[in-house]
């Protein structure tokens, strides 16, 4: 027992030190996580609040989550990543950990997700394609900026064609000018280009202030005198308010002009069109702008008047009526008299001065005085000129006189016009211009002035006209020239990116509707008979009245194109009507009989699978889309009198090839592939009218489109605009889907084959087995389901069976 005793106590200091050195291991250990703490915690306070989950997706958050603390259990990675929440996510954090909501890593990564990650609706591409500068270009790039972050796979050229095309239309202009090649140079053009319209929308708030002055009246020489005051009224009077006008340079000239936009407005122009609003357009020669400490130097008018600035005085507007002196609803005529003349007045509030024409002036005898040059903006756009004026004369109007200051100017219409600074004086002043009466108080009594009713046009002779000339000094004459409406070219399709947009403004021709005969080509479709073959003669149909009418719309059409002729030919086959997908009708010739006789055309046509198999890995495609592609080839001028047809009123014969004969698809895709051929298995697909461009990237697409297009406005084929989508990722082609590098079956032909009808007969049965082997290779051992339905076929075998219903289900 001793020596037992003995030994226990001798191993107990070792037990210990062992022991202690144990507790020195932990504590060394626990000083170094709280270390390890401290400078995590350190590293968090210094983060940018645009690192945290508050102002970024949980997507690409959670996956920095795994790469920082892989080695700690789940619990300590919840208490470790709550660590970097900030915001509202703290705040959910907070409250999903008192409520007991979070039990495991897993589930804190999902619920994270379903709080901030965008959901499915949310498309930050979509957004930045449409995404346009409304405000500044400040708040635009960081909008911008904002998508792009949560954008992945455009390439820089993308982000800067995105960017400009976003940008408003006066600086996206400069800035193409320049062709910035990075998104930087981009963004600080647009921020250049806006300060200087900045600018120049500050230069031009600028107002005088020291306007020149003209010698005051008798009438105000006394009050001032007795007043004491010295000021004069200026001759230049401010208008009540200064109308708006729209300034245009020479590139924005060419731009509408190559778009067929009216000058004054943004519809579109032709012979006989009217803006809805009258405003005043300024048309500009320069687009120079003064830099500051620059002023332009004027010559000085030694005429013993104060001369201010002249770009500082606001131009002067007459209206374009008040001009050329047309009656309008808008304006009242009245007859005054200037030193016992009579004169045509016509008060006009679109004039911002008073007016006289230069010829009444010297009629009268008047004695002007000079003026500096003042530039009169008239609403039509032009500029006059006007160098003098006419100061206090007395006008005469209805037995009431009124002195006022007119300006000379060369006017073809009234012989006085008064503007907004005689009705100023009036003030108030209510214009009736249903019973063209103008009332106002003056001297404390109501006076009404009642307008003239202007003449009205009639017809007058040679002699009559040769008469006028010679003996009155004015005169007006209207001349009325009837002339068709112009035919509206079908507008350009649409496109997010500018270069494509640029593309189809370049080949704008090709997207025209076809409207005369095309070029003879080496393929022009001819009709072979057997030489025994007699004329083909079929009685025409009978049609509703409703459908005659289209008929004729239909042949005139033709007629006007040249697609048809009259003709006495031996050969008659009838027509009639389809109706389209769209509603409208399509006029058909039933040409069964002779092409029961044709001698058939052999042309391999190709397959949708073989077509298909050619895109290989192309990421980007185009589908165009020929405008009745069959009446775009001509027939050969023997085999005309062959295609001829009878209607209720006429019969007639095609010069272009129609639709319905038998060798016409044999025809038009020989043409095809002859025009196409250096192209054909490059990047271009063609089937019949359906034709597919294919690449591997958007730079090469753009070449591809410019060579295609180019090919087809070489060759006048004309594409249907709204048919065709270009530079697209994903797109339908021959009833598929063609997406990056897969190809799919359209879906609505899928929903068409699950809900056919059960068959009721073999006509129904052959549609329905059509249909749907059409994808069969997208279906496994589609023979073998699909027999006990093929068996049907056989000749008095149609019997609806338990196994053929299990075989359509």
């Amino acid at each position: 027992m001793a020596n037992t005793h003995h030994d226990s106590s001798s191993s107990s200091p070792d037990h210990m030190e062992e022991f202690a050195r144990q507790l020195t291991d932990m504590q060394n250990l626990f000083r170094a996580s709280l270390a390890d703490v401290s400078t995590r915690m350190t590293s968090l306070e210094r983060r940018s609040p645009e690192s945290s989950p508050a102002s970024q997706t949980a997507m690409n958050y959670t996956p920095k989550l795994k790469l920082d603390v892989p080695r700690f259990d789940e619990e300590d990675r919840i208490t470790v990543a709550s660590f970097y929440l900030d915001g509202p996510a703290l705040g959910w954090y907070q409250w999903m950990y008192r409520n007991r909501q979070i039990v495991s890593w897993q589930q804190f990564l999902t619920a994270l997700k379903l709080r901030f990650a965008p959901t499915a609706y949310d498309d930050p591409k979509g957004k930045l394609f449409k995404l346009i500068q409304t405000t500044f270009v400040a708040a635009y790039l960081t909008e911008f900026e904002s998508l792009a972050n949560r954008v992945l796979g455009l390439s820089q050229m993308d982000l800067l064609s995105c960017f400009i095309s976003g940008l408003k239309p006066e600086v996206r202009r400069e800035v193409l000018t320049q062709q910035p090649a990075t998104l930087n140079q981009a963004t600080g053009l647009a921020r250049l280009q806006e300060e200087k319209l900045n600018d120049i929308l500050r230069l031009s708030r600028i107002r005088p202030t020291t306007p020149w002055t003209k010698p005051s009246s008798s009438t105000n020489k006394t009050l001032n005198e007795s007043s004491g005051t010295p000021a004069s009224p200026p001759l230049l009077p401010t208008p009540p308010s200064k109308p708006r006008f729209r300034q245009l340079t020479s590139t924005e000239m060419a731009e509408r002009r190559e778009q067929g936009l009216c000058f004054n407005c943004d519809e579109r122009f032709s012979r006989n069109h009217r803006c809805k609003a009258r405003f005043l357009l300024l048309i500009a020669e320069d687009d120079e702008v003064l830099e500051s400490g620059q002023t332009e130097i004027y010559e000085e008018v030694d005429h013993g008047l104060e001369i201010a600035d002249p770009v500082a005085v606001d131009p002067a507007q007459l209206s374009f009526h008040a001009l050329s002196g047309i009656q309008t609803a808008q304006t009242i005529r009245v007859l005054g008299q200037i030193e016992f003349n009579l004169v045509q007045v016509l008060v006009d509030g679109g004039s911002t001065l008073n007016f006289i024409q230069k010829r009444v002036v010297q009629s009268l005898g008047l004695k002007p005085n000079p003026s500096p040059s003042l530039k009169v903006l008239v609403g039509n756009g032009e500029e006059i000129l006007s160098s003098q004026v006419c100061q206090g004369v007395q006008l005469v109007i209805q037995g009431h006189m009124f002195e006022v200051d007119l300006y000379v100017l060369g006017l073809s219409g009234p012989d006085v016009v008064l503007g907004t600074p005689w009705l100023k004086q009036l003030s108030p002043v209510l214009m009736d211009y249903n019973s063209l009466t103008l009332k106002f108080q003056r001297n404390s009594q109501s006076i009404v002035l009642k307008g003239e009713i202007g003449p009205i046009p009639s017809n007058i002779s040679y002699h009559q006209l040769k008469k006028i000339l010679q003996t009155e000094p004015t005169t007006q004459l209207y001349s009325l020239n009837i002339v068709d409406s112009p035919v509206q070219s079908p507008p350009l399709p649409n496109h997010n990116d500018i270069r494509v947009q640029r593309l189809l403004r370049q080949y704008a021709t090709i997207f025209e509707e076809p409207n005369q005969l095309p070029p003879p080509r080496f393929t022009d479709h001819n009709i072979p008979l057997p030489s025994s073959a007699s004329p083909i003669n079929v009685r025409p149909y009978r049609y509703p009245h409703a459908q005659k009418t289209e008929i004729e719309a239909q042949v005139k059409k033709l007629l006007a194109n040249g697609w048809i002729t009259p003709s006495n030919s031996p050969f008659s086959s009838p027509v009639l009507l389809l109706k389209k997908k769209d509603g409208t009708w399509r006029m058909c010739v039933d040409y069964r009989a002779l092409n029961a006789l044709t001698i058939k055309d052999r042309f391999p046509l190709p397959t949708v699978d073989e077509l298909l198999d050619e895109l290989g890995r192309a990421q980007v495609f185009s589908k165009l889309d020929l405008t009745s592609g069959f009446h775009q080839i001509r027939l050969q001028p023997e085999d005309c009198h062959k295609t001829a047809f009878r209607t209720h009123d006429g019969h007639y014969e095609y010069r272009v090839m129609p639709f319905g004969l038998c060798n016409a698809s044999a025809t038009f895709q020989a043409t095809m592939n002859d025009i196409f051929r250096p192209l054909l298995r490059r990047f271009i697909i063609v089937f019949f009218d359906d034709i597919l461009i294919y690449s591997l990237d958007e730079n090469s697409h753009l070449n591809h489109l410019a060579e295609v297009f180019a090919i087809l406005s070489e060759h006048q084929l004309f594409l249907k605009s709204t048919k065709c989508s270009f530079a697209q990722n994903q797109i339908d082609y021959l009833g598929h889907v063609v997406t990056r590098g897969t190809v799919a079956p359209d879906p609505l032909k899928i929903q068409a084959v699950m809900n056919w009808p059960i068959p009721q007969n073999l006509k129904a049965l052959r549609g329905f087995l059509g249909l749907s082997g059409y994808y069969r290779k997208f279906i496994r051992g589609y023979a073998s389901i699909a027999l006990p339905l093929t068996n049907l076929l056989r000749k008095d075998a149609f019997k609806w069976s338990l196994e053929a219903e299990e075989a359509f289900k």
